[in-house]
């Protein structure tokens, strides 16, 4: 369906790349994790999660343990965990591109309106980062009907993102949102 666009291999958590990767021990950061459950369920909550902390705190084993839990309850919409050195998961070239095709797959309401703007612009890969995430991302969730996004909340889960300030500060500017909390 979606073939035409840029996919980042190995940035999903499910990935082969990742599989191995750690996820929090039973019993462990239950506060934190609660509280993201809790932030992805109340429709009233910032758009934008922000899980922030020095180097080795934990926060891209708490990525795969939230990103699996949102899997499997449904609330996943997307995963991308980035990588330095990995051609394709260590910039942003295609980042947004594999959130839109991940969004397009697991929320098929979204898929059409993702379609229609690859079709529209067979070249979005290419694109700015800022027209991508407008055109693939933006645009289609705000499309897709009141019925379908009352449902189930989506949530988009990125890791390492706070690496690359070009990405921060396109997010922030697309979504309005305020400083990050701290871990």
């Amino acid at each position: 369906m979606l073939s035409g666009l840029p996919i980042a291999e190995g940035a999903g958590f499910d990935s082969h790349a990742e599989e191995h990767n750690s996820t929090c021990l039973q019993n462990t950061r239950v506060d934190l994790l609660k509280q993201i459950s809790e932030w992805a369920n109340d429709p009233h909550a910032e758009t934008i999660f922000w899980l922030n902390g020095m180097a080795g705190t934990g926060k891209s084993t708490i990525s795969r343990t939230v990103s699996r839990s949102f899997a499997t309850s449904g609330h996943l919409g997307a995963s991308f965990f980035f990588k330095r050195g990995e051609a394709d998961r260590g910039s942003l070239s295609k980042f947004v591109t594999t959130i839109a095709a991940q969004l397009a797959e697991r929320e098929p309401a979204l898929a059409p309106y993702i379609k229609a703007a690859v079709e529209a612009n067979h070249y979005i890969g290419g694109k700015a980062v800022r027209e991508q995430f407008d055109k693939l991302i933006l645009q289609p969730l705000g499309n897709i009907s009141q019925e379908v996004q009352g449902t189930t909340p989506l949530v988009i889960v990125v890791d390492a993102l706070d690496e690359f300030s070009k990405a921060k500060s396109l997010l922030h500017k697309q979504t309005g949102t305020s400083s990050p909390p701290r871990l």
